[in-house]
């Protein structure tokens, strides 16, 4: 299972890479993509952490 959990933590994050470079690049209008970029990675940096520590 821990194989699986880190495997869709890294999908995750490459999939969230290809948002935010969208998203900087067609929105760079809106001030609040960066508070939403910073919620995100938050979200999956305490899932990582989470991931981890249950070992």
């Amino acid at each position: 299972m821990d194989i699986i959990e880190t495997i869709i933590a890294t999908v995750m994050i490459i999939a969230l890479l290809f948002v935010l470079i969208s998203a900087i690049t067609t929105m760079r209008d809106f001030v609040d993509v960066n508070g939403w970029i910073e919620i995100f990675i938050g979200l999956i940096v305490m899932k990582i952490v989470s991931a981890t520590k249950s070992k």
